[in-house]
């Protein structure tokens, strides 16, 4: 097998999130409601799947080569959509403002991560002349889970207004498996539940 770089594996994989069913995704059959705690806590446990030294390696890699997006393409970075410290937008646009838009919310379990350290999540999307956005927020228990969706949904306000002023006019497309108005929908369904 080939080995793929970083830039190829992460334009493949914004590929099989646009369009799952053409590459034969399928999807899952874990029922999470009839799961004991362990079992749910093992499927979500990524350093023990992959090992201890293989998830700091990892984590190192795309911390440095978040970095050097980052240095490179500083001109659309920490843009506040919100008073919170972590409220702010980093965009990356395309040379084309009309090209679709990866979005990504990063992961954490709502408790740890920052949108500086997935920077490099973007590499794939850019080599293929779309804009990415990564959006930061506020991390428990800081802010409770209600308060977070707000804040997200606060944040694609922003997005859909001011994105045209900073390059972006494109369509966005999930890049956490949520289209914005999806993720609006959930974060309603998790504050009324």
């Amino acid at each position: 097998m080939t080995a793929l770089d970083r830039r190829t594996l992460m334009a493949v994989t914004v590929a099989g999130i646009a369009t799952p069913t053409t590459l034969g995704a399928k999807e899952c059959a874990m029922d999470w409601i009839t799961m004991s705690l362990e079992a749910r806590n093992l499927a979500y446990n990524n350093v023990e799947h992959v090992g201890p030294e293989n998830a700091r390696k990892k984590t190192e890699e795309w911390a440095a080569a978040s970095q050097t997006l980052r240095e490179k393409r500083p001109k659309h970075l920490g843009l506040a959509y919100g008073d919170g410290e972590r409220n702010k937008w980093d965009l990356y646009p395309a040379n084309d403002p009309k090209a679709p838009c990866f979005v990504h919310i990063h992961g954490g379990y709502w408790q740890r991560g920052s949108k500086e350290i997935f920077a490099c999540l973007s590499e794939g999307p850019l080599a293929r002349g779309w804009s990415a956005a990564l959006c930061g927020y506020t991390l428990a228990p800081e802010a409770t889970l209600t308060q977070i969706t707000n804040e997200l949904k606060s944040a694609f306000d922003w997005l859909d207004a001011k994105a045209s002023e900073h390059g972006i006019q494109g369509p966005r497309h999930p890049g956490a498996g949520h289209r914005h108005r999806l993720v609006r929908r959930r974060a309603s369904d998790l504050i009324h539940s």
